[in-house]
């Protein structure tokens, strides 16, 4: 809600070596959709991780499997009504 300063959408990251991958994890909001999207250059645009899921309030969790690359890359998240 962009008219209360407390409705923020807030994104936490962490790394869980070395089988378990990197865990993004956000608080939802019922009736929406997150996609969750990957890039190792934002020059390049993202690829879509997950085709889209439905929230699960009160948080959602994403793992992603340990990358292919040297571990740094950019992650978003889109949110669809």
């Amino acid at each position: 809600d962009p008219t209360r300063s407390d409705s923020v959408f807030n994104v936490a990251g962490q790394w869980h070596p070395p089988a378990d991958g990197f865990r993004l994890s956000w608080l939802s909001v019922s009736d929406r959709w997150y996609d969750v999207e990957f890039t190792t250059n934002l020059l390049s645009g993202f690829v879509p991780l997950t085709g889209g899921f439905l929230a699960t309030p009160p948080s959602n969790v994403y793992t992603d499997a340990p990358p292919a690359t040297n571990g740094q890359g950019f992650y978003r998240i889109r949110v669809r009504q």
